[in-house]
């Protein structure tokens, strides 16, 4: 991966990462359910979150829904890493985690429905991305 001083600095000092139980399929079908939606059943959900970090959120999505899919995507290789030994020592076989910026995996992308995206800051530039949530078939 072509190193950049955003990378740099993200290796030396990734973000913190926890699960966030209100993103997790269950908990969004019963909310679309509240509203009068019909969602899609999550027993196969597919999902794809960018910005994954140490996989916190999508490793309880993965143990939990056994028939799905799960791929997480980060910029750092230190906390794909991590993600990557939690998710064996857990004997997750339904997810991955991989190591990239979300534009150079773009063929990885087009195969996934569900996505989750993160707001990511860098204070020591003051900058802010925003990675959108889109579905696609």
């Amino acid at each position: 991966m072509a190193s950049s001083p955003l990378h740099e600095s993200y290796q030396a000092r990734p973000y913190p990462s926890w699960p966030v139980p209100l993103s997790h399929p269950d908990h969004l079908y019963v909310v679309g359910r509240l509203h009068g939606l019909a969602p899609a059943v999550v027993a196969g959900a597919r999902v794809l979150e960018l910005g994954c970090g140490t996989g916190d959120d999508l490793q309880p999505m993965a143990a939990t829904l056994l028939g799905g899919q799960f791929v997480g995507i980060d910029l750092s290789e230190r906390q794909i890493h991590v993600a990557q030994t939690v998710a064996e020592a857990a004997n997750l076989g339904n997810v991955e985690f991989l190591a990239g910026d979300a534009l150079s995996l773009a063929t990885a992308l087009a195969r996934w429905q569900v996505q989750q995206g993160e707001l990511v800051t860098d204070p020591r530039s003051r900058s802010v991305t925003i990675t959108n949530s889109f579905t696609r078939q």
